[in-house]
């Protein structure tokens, strides 16, 4: 049961963090909204608790193996993402 959880969890996960960066990339703007920066913090939580399950309870197998990397680098591409976002926009507003 749990590793259905924890494999429905990472296609979403996966699925969300596809999403930002592809509105990181193409429309910026939708995720500068509260509700955007919202869903970026959370999609980073989900994905660092999804892996700590993968870690915990699922060691068998090389499907979970594969799946751990794939969440845990979805996730730290979001988080680099984040990381660059808060630099743009510290330099951006400090030229005014």
């Amino acid at each position: 049961m749990l590793k259905h959880i924890l494999t429905l969890g990472s296609a979403t996960v996966l699925i969300i963090h596809v999403g930002i960066l592809y509105c990181w990339i193409f429309a910026w703007e939708q995720l500068v909204t509260t509700t955007g920066i919202a869903l970026w913090v959370g999609s980073i939580f989900a994905g660092l608790m999804i892996y700590a399950g993968y870690r915990k309870f699922d060691r068998s197998g090389t499907v979970s193996m594969l799946s751990r990397r794939v969440v845990l680098s979805s996730t730290l591409v979001a988080m680099v993402l984040a990381a660059f976002a808060i630099i743009i926009q510290y330099t951006t507003s400090s030229m005014i």
